[in-house]
């Protein structure tokens, strides 16, 4: 966004940032100041943060080549030289929470009486666990998110695999009708700059509305998030499959 902005402003236009502490606006506006190199000030109102910032004609910052629009490859470990963006969490790498909880798959389906056919990957990203999935004989994947950059990186990423699969756009799968013998989850859990639990909430209600009678989740967390009192509400079984000093990987089911 910053970089776009510059871009379109005129010499000696504005920037107009707005935001809490909490959420970020100050190191933002750095950032911002840094890449329009003109004056910056800022002006408060209680609890919010109003920064102005002025494009210069000259700026010794250099830019990558490539368009905040630009599908990038990702060429790390495993990805397999995923498509991503900038936009998407974690867009650059691999994630290494979702590096995890695909180590711990294995795990995951020792759990099962009959093989998982369907796998809804909820948050998916750029896609990195529905491509990952397609070595574990699933038959159909859906993968959701809210974040149309995320979508279409999906979309592009799932389109090299043999299996039946549908990206759809939605809010952590609200308006899907479909249920699923497994849902896989690398979810969110801040707001702005925040620690927050309620799109977390959120994920794990619409997990259990989406999940068949036999069917498991599986979430991976930072290790500090409250997941299991928090799947307590929704879920029967919660059980740590694998944890590390990072992050804890949990099955949920009925």
């Amino acid at each position: 966004m910053i970089q776009e902005s510059k871009r379109l402003l005129e010499y000696d236009g504005k920037l107009f940032l707005t935001g809490k502490k909490a959420e970020g606006i100050k190191s933002l506006s750095s950032k911002a100041n840094l890449i329009l190199s003109g004056p910056m000030s800022f002006a408060k109102n209680g609890s919010v943060y109003l920064s102005e910032i002025t494009k210069v004609a000259k700026s010794d910052i250099t830019y990558p080549q490539s368009s905040y629009h630009d599908l990038q490859s990702i060429e790390e470990g495993d990805s397999n030289n995923l498509l991503s963006k900038a936009g998407i969490f974690g867009w650059d790498k691999v994630d290494e929470g979702s590096r995890f909880l695909i180590d711990t798959v294995p795990i995951y389906l020792s759990h099962f009486n009959q093989p998982p056919e369907t796998l809804l990957d909820l948050g998916c990203g750029y896609g990195y666990l529905s491509v990952c999935a397609s070595r574990f004989n699933f038959k159909r994947i859906i993968a959701t998110d809210n974040n149309a950059g995320a979508l279409i990186a999906t979309e592009r990423n799932l389109a090299r695999i043999k299996i039946a699969y549908e990206v759809i756009g939605d809010d952590a799968g609200e308006s899907i009708e479909e249920n699923f013998d497994s849902i896989w989850s690398n979810p969110p859990f801040h707001s702005g700059f925040s620690l927050s639990t309620t799109v977390l909430n959120k994920f794990l209600k619409s997990s259990k509305n989406l999940l068949n009678p036999n069917g498991k989740c599986l979430f991976v967390v930072n290790k500090f998030i409250p997941i299991e009192k928090l799947a307590s509400n929704y879920f029967k079984t919660i059980e740590i499959l694998n944890k590390n000093n990072s992050f804890k990987v949990v099955l949920l089911s009925d």
